[in-house]
């Protein structure tokens, strides 16, 4: 009897002992996908940046190309609160914030920049022709910018 309840007592203990150890979700690496998926939308609109307004450690604002079709550019800022376990936040052309992660314990925006020029777009001459040029060299060359994702093959410039 003795024997059977040292035995008992022992895979208790190692019942208990294992409970402890399993994966209960909220461990670091159940979290590393959701904070990979963070930074690869930050990191796909940052890759379409064009200039940028704010740069801190904790906040970083930008515009891109319009992407509602509006004819303007378009912000997007992203904050962290800078408090252990806050929130990083994602504001959209000055709407409301809306957050994409929580819980989170650091978060650094500092990173390199590097100049991009503007894509190449259709530029019309006086003499009806086009070439796929980059806004300021087209200007430069006095002919006119048809503006964002536009080329020759689909730009009619002959009332230029």
């Amino acid at each position: 009897m003795t024997v059977l309840s040292i035995l008992v007592v022992g895979v208790s203990g190692t019942l208990v002992i294992a409970s402890r150890a399993v994966d209960d979700g909220t461990a670091v690496n159940a979290q590393i996908p959701e904070a990979r998926d963070v930074g690869d939308i930050i990191m796909a609109d940052l890759s379409d940046a064009l200039a940028f307004t704010e740069r801190t450690v904790n906040a970083v604002t930008f515009t891109v190309p319009d992407r509602d079709k509006d004819g303007t550019e378009e912000t997007i800022r992203y904050v962290w609160d800078g408090i252990s376990g806050g929130t990083v936040t994602r504001e959209y052309n000055g709407g409301a914030a809306s957050v994409i992660a929580d819980d989170v314990y650091g978060f650094d925006l500092t990173f390199l920049t590097r100049t991009v020029r503007p894509s190449p777009q259709a530029c019309c001459y006086t003499d009806g022709t086009c070439a796929d040029e980059v806004p300021d060299d087209c200007t430069s060359n006095g002919g006119a910018a048809m503006g964002s994702n536009s080329v020759c093959s689909t730009s009619d410039c002959s009332g230029i």
